[in-house]
């Protein structure tokens, strides 16, 4: 299912809508409080951005484990369209109910950039 988002002008085929439903299992470390481990799976149910017919898939395996104002992240992440990286990362709670987070995928493939670099901010309110 391909929705177009782009105007006449431009070729009603250059943006598109994809649609990827996933699912999430997670389970709790037992003994470390607030720690869990989790696969993430999924697919597109469209045509999206794969130019040879098949549709892109996802699997991560991953854990995350808080240490005081802290959360350490792990997480594989291997995708038939971008390629496979291992991501590890830091979440750090503020004490202004912020959480920072910083996490630096490494390549693992031909297919994927040798690294890049997420930044999250998040503030939660209530």
């Amino acid at each position: 299912m391909v929705l177009p988002t782009s105007n006449k002008s431009d070729g009603l085929d250059i943006g598109q809508f994809a649609l990827m439903p996933s699912a999430v299992l997670a389970a709790d470390i037992p003994g470390w409080s607030g720690a869990q481990a989790f696969v993430n799976f999924g697919g597109e149910l469209n045509d999206g951005t794969a130019h040879d017919g098949r549709r892109p898939w996802i699997v991560n395996f991953g854990a995350f484990a808080p240490i005081r104002q802290f959360t350490l992240t792990s997480e594989w992440n291997f995708s038939q369209a971008e390629g496979n990286f291992y991501t590890p990362g830091i979440v750090w709670r503020t004490p202004a109910a912020f959480e920072l987070g910083i996490g630096v995928p490494v390549g693992l493939n031909a297919r994927a950039d040798r690294y890049r670099v997420i930044l999250t901010l998040v503030r939660e309110f209530g």
